[in-house]
């Protein structure tokens, strides 16, 4: 997963990610394309949203390059070049946290009007309150519009809708949210937000999609064709609960394959010890596990050299974990096996970390 919300990446950086992937038989390339720090997406409907969803207040002296949006053009020129390297692309579009960006184009969207303004992510709260009106209609109409655009540019049987993060602070004392969870019957705010997920995901299925969010829509009930994302990594239990139900789990845990963190939390040899598949799963659940995700936020580093820096040698030890077999680990080989595709790395113009954990044993 490659963050084009808090840094927007030059569509030809996603084509050289895509090349690199290919070498390694990756084959997922999931791209966040909305957050709260900018939308990155064309939708002919709503032009606010690239005109003024896409960049920053000129008092932040954001760089240029660092900010924008892809056309509906770009977009399909990456999709087709993934294609041709035997890779799909998944988009994310968020929903209903992290969406300060759509609140400062449409006001209207939120519980409380707003007005709001975008900022750098480390300029103001890393997780907004502000979120996606429940109780509003026009919530609906609007991703409903920008849905049906999105699935026409990506034929991946798959959409990410986020789901993430979510704060309920807004909805315990929005009117029209109250008045939601009155008329649907509904518990409290947790299961207003499942039902605003299971709202989405029966319209992309509507459409022949279906949803991936991230592991906090579990909360408030999960419907039962679904398919979870894990990133909490400190809630071990959460695989069990997804796969027991018979839901499909993405393994993109924090404990392992957050790229963004720094090499002493997370060297190219813990990913490498990473096993996706919990102990514990049945043969059943373990068909469940559909695969593996490393995750690059691009908060913190925010050139393409720091984000080769982060991803590489480590997206190594992600590939080499997805196509093994489980157990039979074997990080004196795998060592010797980095060391020389560090040479590959090299020659292609990676600015990869020397990771000091890879000294070759002879």
């Amino acid at each position: 997963m490659l963050d084009c919300s808090r840094t927007f990446w030059d569509k030809n950086y996603i084509k050289r990610t895509i090349g690199l992937m290919s070498l390694y038989k990756m084959n997922i390339l999931h791209l966040h394309l909305t957050d709260d720090q900018g939308w990155r997406i064309e939708i002919d409907k709503y032009p606010e949203l690239t005109l003024k969803g896409a960049r920053f207040p000129e008092k932040w002296n954001e760089p240029k390059e660092r900010e924008g949006y892809y056309t509906k053009a770009d977009i399909k020129e990456i999709v087709e070049y993934a294609g041709q390297h035997c890779i799909t692309v998944v988009p994310e579009i968020e929903l209903p946290g992290h969406t300060f960006e759509v609140l400062a184009c449409y006001p209207d969207l939120s519980c409380t009007g707003g007005p709001f303004e975008i900022h750098p992510f480390f300029e103001g709260p890393g997780i907004h309150e502000d979120i996606l009106c429940a109780g509003n209609d026009n919530t609906f109409e609007f991703l409903e519009n920008v849905f049906t655009e999105v699935f026409e540019l990506f034929p991946s049987e798959f959409i990410h809708i986020g789901g993430d993060e979510a704060p309920k602070a807004r909805w315990e004392v929005c009117p029209k949210c109250q008045q939601r969870i009155r008329e649907e019957g509904l518990l409290d705010e947790h299961e207003l937000q499942s039902w605003f997920v299971k709202r989405i995901e029966k319209f992309a299925n509507s459409k022949g999609k279906k949803i991936i969010g991230w592991d906090e829509i579990l909360e408030g009930g999960l419907s039962s064709t679904a398919n979870v994302m894990y990133w909490r990594g400190w809630l071990e239990d959460v695989p069990e609960k997804v796969t027991s139900k018979g839901n499909n789990i993405i393994m993109s845990p924090t404990t392992h394959c957050y790229f963004d963190y720094k090499y002493e939390d997370i060297s190219t040899l813990k990913a490498y010890s990473f096993e996706p598949v919990p102990e514990g799963l049945n043969s059943e659940q373990t068909e469940n596990v559909l695969g593996v995700q490393a995750n690059f936020w691009s908060h913190i580093d925010r050139t393409e050299e720091g984000v080769d820096r982060q991803l590489y040698p480590r997206l190594l030890s992600i590939a080499e974990v997805a196509w093994s077999p489980a157990g039979g680990k074997d990080s004196i080989y795998f060592k010797r096996k980095v060391n020389a595709h560090l040479l590959r790395l090299e020659e292609l113009g990676v600015n990869y970390f020397p990771d000091p954990e890879l000294i070759e044993i002879q």
